[in-house]
């Protein structure tokens, strides 16, 4: 298939295309420029982002510092040391009007079960409480996982300090649930932009906090696998691009909280900035632009189109009728533009010119197909002639043999064989003045014609032609064709004698540059022709005549039947073209 060639466009379409393309360097400026932007945008929205979470861990690092403080003071009053549990529960009551951030305290003993508390019952279970267990285990302040409160069911991170006696043995634990619902005062202080979140999760990545509230991102429970991942191998604090649950890309920006001396997490402070707010603003002035640039192009390619026509669209509009004109036929038609030295002019002088020219060849042209075509009439019709003169001269030599015939036997069988052959001529110059070819003679028809036309030497069972679309020209033609003629004559004659039903073969292709002719069939062989004496007879004399006619070899063989072969050189074949 071959490629399709370029098509130019027309002077209207060329100028508008200058005008966009004279913008294409700007609008790939303002593209790059706003990418660029944006990427600086995004790294001031991770710096906010991260710069927000450094200021929410250090409000969260002071108020469990504060509390931590809190647990280590009341363990120390006296009260705890041998007080009733009335007075200790009013002690943990007055604690707690003094921290309204903080939903409950307890005290309990070191199996977990509640001795002292403003909100439990005496004998609660909090065993079952991972801060519990925790501070029981390590001696030390710890950090629970995500509840709700015993008692208000409060959303609400819990805190847990073992109570030593004097004798530094752990007399039981002191615990106290902070509200998360304090972030909530934070988040709106903040002003955060839209989409904007704040949570908290705890070192199981169960959210403890989450603003603005969504179903999609329910308190209590995991965030998203990825979100996750990318926030646990991050580090102390830094910032991942992931989409949320909410099918929103954030970049989020967390920080890791650990406890005093302890280098576990007990909660992760993260803000997730929107990531689109990195290109909002640059993709609504890149908008603004692209449109101004959009009005400018549309008024420049009016103005460019406008003027175009004014100036020289008439002219070349001009041209292109006349172009179409004349490559319609009409070789009279002129652009009659004034030559001005424009360079329109100059065109349209060439195209006259062009058309003048064309003109006059068109008239020298039909004479000259005019003689041509009389003299092909002429030299057609000498042509047959020629081949019909051959023909009757033939048939005219054929009468006279006939004559002779009654004078002997010897004569008789002669004649025949000499009538045979003229026919084989005959037949070669029929096939020249046919359709199919004046100067070719093709093999595949000519040799079924041949075999046919001998069969009143003897009966053939059946025969096959493969010529492979070979044709000869006359002087090749004739002496193959006899040599064909007495092969087949021959077979015929002696297959009288033989058992099996004759079959004979042709096959003619081509050979590195010569033509290779092989004839064979399934008679007796070379002996039949030893036996009568034939080997040196006219047929064999007359074949080796008409292959070095040829410039040829012939090779004979006997093998089951026949087969001569003969290789001649190919300057006078052609492939035979399918109509």
């Amino acid at each position: 298939m071959e490629p399709k060639s370029f098509t130019a466009p027309s002077i209207r379409k060329a100028l508008i295309l200058t005008v966009l393309l004279s913008v294409i360097p700007s609008v790939f400026m303002m593209v790059y420029t706003s990418v660029e932007s944006s990427m600086y945008q995004r790294g001031i929205i991770q710096a906010e982002a991260l710069r927000q979470v450094e200021a929410i861990s250090y409000i969260q690092t002071a108020t469990t510092e504060r509390i931590i403080s809190l647990l280590n003071r009341v363990s120390l009053y006296g009260e705890f040391a041998g007080g009733t549990p009335e007075a200790q529960t009013g002690l943990l009551e007055t604690l707690l009007d003094y921290n309204p951030d903080i939903e409950n305290i307890a005290f309990s003993d070191t199996k977990g079960f509640v001795l002292a508390s403003p909100g439990l019952s005496s004998g609660t279970d909090l065993s079952d409480r991972l801060h519990i267990q925790a501070a029981l285990a390590s001696g030390s302040c710890s950090a629970g996982e995500y509840v709700l409160a015993r008692g208000s069911g409060v959303p609400s991170l819990p805190f847990a300090h073992p109570a030593y006696t004097k004798d530094g043995e752990i007399a039981g634990v002191f615990s106290l649930v902070y509200r998360l619902s304090e972030f909530e005062k934070l988040f709106e202080a903040i002003k955060f932009p839209d989409e904007t979140i704040l949570g908290l999760v705890d070192a199981k990545g169960v959210r403890l906090f989450f603003r603005p509230a969504k179903s999609t991102n329910p308190v209590g429970e995991k965030v998203k696998e990825d979100v996750w991942e990318g926030i646990v191998s991050g580090g102390e604090s830094g910032t991942v691009t992931k989409m949320g649950s909410d099918g929103i890309n954030r970049f989020y920006a967390f920080r890791r909280l650990t406890l005093p001396d302890s280098v576990e997490p007990y909660m992760y402070v993260v803000v997730g900035y929107p990531e689109n707010l990195a290109y909002m603003e640059i993709r609504n002035s890149l908008t603004r632009n692209l449109i101004m640039i959009g009005v400018l192009l549309f008024v420049a390619a009016f103005i460019a189109v406008s003027f175009g026509n004014a100036f020289f669209g008439k002219r070349f509009s001009t041209l292109i009728q006349t172009a179409d004109m004349i490559r319609g036929g009409d070789l009279s038609a002129r652009t009659a533009i004034p030559n001005d030295n424009s360079d329109i002019a100059k065109v349209a002088a060439a195209l006259d010119n062009m058309a003048r020219q064309l003109e006059l060849n068109n008239v020298r042209r039909e004479k000259e197909e005019t003689l041509l075509k009389e003299s092909l009439d002429q030299k057609s019709v000498l042509l047959k002639e020629i081949h019909h003169r051959v023909k009757n001269n033939l048939q005219l030599i054929l009468s006279m043999v006939h004559l002779h015939c009654d004078t002997e036997v010897s004569t008789a069988d002669f004649a025949r064989k000499i009538a045979l052959k003229i026919n084989a001529i005959a037949t070669v110059h029929e096939l020249l003045y046919e359709e199919k070819g004046s100067s070719f003679i093709a093999l595949d028809e000519y040799f079924p014609r041949l075999i046919s036309m001998s069969s009143e030497f003897g009966s053939c069972a059946g025969y096959h032609i493969n010529a492979g679309g070979i044709a000869l020209d006359l002087k090749s033609a004739i002496p193959l064709a006899l040599i064909a003629n007495e092969l087949i004559m021959n077979s015929l004659k002696y297959a009288g004698a033989f058992t099996r039903d004759l079959h004979i073969g042709i096959d003619v292709g081509r050979e590195e540059g010569n033509i290779r002719f092989v004839f064979a069939d399934n008679g007796p062989g070379l002996g039949r022709q030893e036996d009568t004496g034939h080997t040196g007879g006219l047929g064999h004399t007359l074949i080796q005549a008409l292959t070095q006619q040829l410039n040829g070899v012939i090779e004979f063989h006997s093998n089951e039947g026949l087969r001569v072969t003969i290789v001649f050189p190919e300057n006078a074949a052609r492939e035979i073209i399918p109509q």
